[in-house]
């Protein structure tokens, strides 16, 4: 027995509906929707298609500003290098380690995160 899946996908909504359009239009005036159901479904269609194509442009948009803010940051650089403010930040944090060995809470006055306990190890290559 067959059976008719309605898509799920918002994508493949999209493409159905067109096709539903184009379907109904070569039947014009004879198709299965009324007149008003056709208008409906192409405003619709023309909304949800519009809306569609402004949140691809967005989504772009967004990844282009994260990799612009992660790359001033420097927070996905591997190592400290100049071109980013992660070379500036760890270059004054090994400047005030240095100058406040003995207390370096100090650090904490200009923000940095100062752990009272040892380092983990790390562990041993078997």
């Amino acid at each position: 027995m067959s059976r008719i899946i309605l898509p799920r996908n918002p994508d493949d909504v999209l493409a159905l509906m067109d096709s539903i359009i184009k379907k109904e239009e070569s039947l014009a005036p004879n198709g299965n929707l009324s007149a008003t159901e056709l208008k409906d479904l192409k405003t619709y269609y023309a909304t949800a298609l519009a809306a569609r194509k402004q949140q691809i442009l967005l989504y772009n948009q967004a990844e282009e500003q994260t990799k612009a803010y992660e790359n001033a940051l420097g927070t996905d650089a591997k190592i400290d290098q100049p071109g980013n403010a992660k070379y500036i930040y760890t270059g004054l944090r090994d400047i005030l380690a240095g100058k406040n060995k003995s207390n370096l809470k100090m650090l904490a006055d200009w923000g940095f995160d100062v752990v009272d306990e040892a380092a983990p190890k790390k562990p041993k290559n078997a």
